[in-house]
């Protein structure tokens, strides 16, 4: 008895197997015949045994494995089915008998999926299309935030946070179906609340920098905003490493911008992100009263919390004040300026008599520099202004003697600037004051750096003073004077008749004021710009040997002093003083002799921290008391202008067409603005997750965000 061969376990098969090409020749009482590949396009059932060299029905021959249609009878289900001649008519009649249908059926149920198994499959795909469309929703808002764009529009207007989104529908399929669902998730009360999470993770990392840290500095500054409302800017220093990093807290609207209402507002604030008031060691503010006074001002009332808390001005604004100082004391300084501004405000106010500077310009074929008006606290940037009149000093002449012949307010002040400027006299000052400006604001722009030191900023500034003394000596000047010797034959200017020198009263010669000596125009202009660049020097100094300054000179000199070997007892026990538990004074004694290894050739502090970063972690305990002096004044700022900038963002984010912004909203997108790297940098998965944990409902929508 032959034994029938089975076919093959069919459970790796998903489809039938069908022959590309034509099987073996089989040779019988008929000939030879072989199995066609055309026989499998017509029949897609048909299921080709390479072993057997035989067809079977897939279908049946599956669901008689699979034992859920049991009917072997027929050879497309047991041996296979080898007669070739007759193959296509016998699988025709197969594939419409009972048996066949029955078993199509029955495998087709066995292979679908339960129904709640459907059900979770659905559920799934539609919480995967959810969470697509949400990441879109994240990332769109935090972009915006980044870049500081407004999110909603204006009436009738969706905005640009809409627009993103249709945009990106294009893309993302699941996003063009999701934003036409009634409930999209896109309504501003899901956007604050999706701004504020992802600006508390922001902040909440921040926050354990800076206590982490422990020493840092307090930095604030107002404002009146687009709805005039006014806004604190409250920013922290902290060192890491002995490496600046400076974080932005948040605005806060108040009403009142006394000392007293300020200095709660500040304390709020740390208190709210439960950083420790007495962890401040230095504060930076402007010269408002309000802020530096020293019996009703913050910086005094924040020292009453924490003694330790060093006030120093910012370093901009005394740069600023000294300037102003100058100005208003100097004659010949005051009158540079004067003219400038003048100028600034005649051609800046009329597009008529700029479209004249622009006419006579392109006759000439000369540039046209822009005249503007000069700003009233930023004095370190009048370089600008004083050099854009400079450059285009004989257009200027030209525009005055014709705006001279108009008819008008204006006629008398352009014939008054146009004689000033016919004099040597005038240009000459406005070499020196441009020359003057210039150096000063090579320093305003170092001590405008993030990662500005008050040890830094005092050398820069001893650097501008021996600068200003090389400008105040005869060669410089007499330079500058030959500069208008060749302006004045260039451009017909005209040297102003001597002065007449004073003669004392009969009075004041009895007390013995001597009499004046005569001087030439260009003995007095010397005389008279040697007088103002001293006096800029001058004032620089008063106004940078506050007592926060002071503080950090006694910082470096004990520092230095122990580089050198000497131990300045004195100055240790005034520091440990200021500074308290800050310091252990007797290990800090014990540890200053170190230095002499660590950094031997130091000659500032800069120095010390270059070598103490350097050092290995085991050799970081032999000077852990002076690191803890070194962090301090790491952290010390030594100017607002972080909070300052600040303001930047402000403006760019609560103008006059979105004055209805709330505090909320403002402050979130601030910080995200402000910190925009970081939020370029924000996991859109984690603002997701924490988004969907707050409510369990949101985890039915989104579902699990891996």
């Amino acid at each position: 008895m032959s034994t029938i061969k089975e076919l093959t376990d069919l459970s790796a098969y998903s489809k039938p197997h069908q022959l590309s090409a034509p099987g073996p020749w089989t040779f019988g009482n008929q000939g030879k015949r072989r199995c066609l590949p055309a026989w499998f396009q017509e029949l897609r059932w048909l299921h080709y045994d390479d072993g057997l060299d035989a067809i079977f029905c897939y279908s049946c021959s599956k669901a008689h494995q699979l034992k859920i249609q049991i009917n072997p009878s027929s050879p497309f289900v047991h041996g296979g089915f080898r007669d070739w001649q007759n193959a296509l008519e016998k699988s025709r009649k197969h594939e419409k008998s009972e048996d066949h249908n029955i078993a199509s059926t029955k495998l087709k149920s066995h292979q679908q999926p339960s129904v709640v198994c459907q059900l979770m499959s659905n559920r799934a795909k539609e919480q995967n299309q959810a969470r697509t469309s949400l990441e879109a929703i994240v990332s769109s808002l935090l972009y915006l935030g980044a870049q500081g764009l407004a999110i909603r529009g204006r009436e009738h207007d969706e905005g640009n946070f809409m627009a993103l989104l249709r945009l990106r529908a294009q893309d993302v399929p699941d996003l063009a179906n999701w934003l036409e669902r009634p409930k999209s998730w896109t309504s501003w009360e899901i956007q604050n609340e999706i701004l504020r999470l992802a600006a508390k993770l922001i902040t909440k990392k921040h926050v354990q920098r800076i206590k982490d840290a422990r020493f840092f500095t307090l930095m604030a500054d107002e404002t009146t905003d687009a709805s005039t409302k006014e806004q604190v800017s409250v920013c922290v220093r902290i060192s890491e490493r002995l490496e600046q990093a400076v974080f932005f807290l948040g605005f806060y609207q108040t009403g009142s911008t006394t000392g007293e209402d300020l200095t709660k507002i500040l304390l709020d604030a740390l208190k709210n992100f439960g950083i420790d008031v007495h962890d401040c060691r230095c504060q930076s503010y402007d010269g408002a009263s309000n802020m530096s006074g020293c019996v009703q001002g913050v910086q005094a009332r924040i020292s009453e919390v924490e003694p330790r808390a060093t006030y120093i001005h910012c370093s901009n604004h005394l740069l600023n004040l000294a300037l102003q100082d100058s100005a208003s004391e100097n004659v010949f300084l005051r009158g540079a300026l004067e003219i400038a501004h003048e100028l600034g405000k005649l051609f800046k106010e009329s597009a008529k008599r700029l479209e004249l500077l622009n006419r006579l310009a392109s006759e000439d074929d000369m540039k046209v520099y822009s005249m503007k008006p000069l700003c009233e606290t930023r004095w370190t940037v009048r370089e600008r202004a004083l050099n854009h009149v400079l450059l285009q000093y004989p257009l200027l002449l030209d525009a005055l003697d014709e705006i001279s012949t108009w008819r008008g307010q204006e006629v008398g002040l352009a014939a008054g600037l146009a004689t000033r400027l016919q004099r040597t006299t005038t240009y000459f000052a406005l070499l020196v004051a441009r020359a003057l400006f210039g150096a000063c604001e090579t320093l305003a722009i170092a001590l405008q750096a993030n990662k500005a030191s008050h040890h830094g900023t005092l050398k820069d500034v001893r650097i501008l003073e021996e600068r200003l003394a090389l400008m105040s000596n005869d060669a410089f000047l007499r330079g500058l004077w030959a500069k208008t010797e060749e302006a004045e034959t260039r451009m017909n200017l005209k040297e102003p008749a001597p002065r007449r020198a004073r003669v004392p009263t009969q009075k004041a010669a009895e007390n013995g004021v001597q009499p004046e000596i005569a001087l030439t125009t260009k003995e007095r202009s010397l005389k008279e710009a040697k007088e103002a660049i001293l006096l800029v020097r001058a004032k620089l100094g008063e106004r940078f040997s506050s007592p926060g300054f002071k503080f950090v000179l006694l910082c470096q000199s004990v520092l230095l002093a122990a580089v050198g070997g000497k131990v300045l007892e004195v100055e240790i026990r005034e520091l440990v003083a200021h500074l308290k538990d800050d310091l252990d004074i007797d290990r800090f004694k014990q540890q200053l002799p170190n230095l002499q290894v660590v950094c031997p050739n130091a000659k500032d502090i800069t120095d010390i921290i270059v070598a103490a970063k350097d050092l290995e972690r085991t050799s970081v305990m032999m000077i852990s008391e002076v690191l803890i002096l070194l962090n301090i004044l790491t952290a010390a700022a030594p100017s607002s202008a972080f909070a300052e900038r600040t303001f930047s963002a402000l403006r760019r984010l609560k103008d006059w067409t979105r004055t209805s912004m709330s505090q909320g909203r403002l402050n979130n997108i601030a910080i995200l603005h402000v910190h925009k790297e970081e939020t370029e940098k924000l996991d859109v998965k984690e603002v997701m997750k924490v988004f969907i944990d707050v409510h369990e409902s949101r985890g039915e929508v989104f579902g699990v965000v891996s």
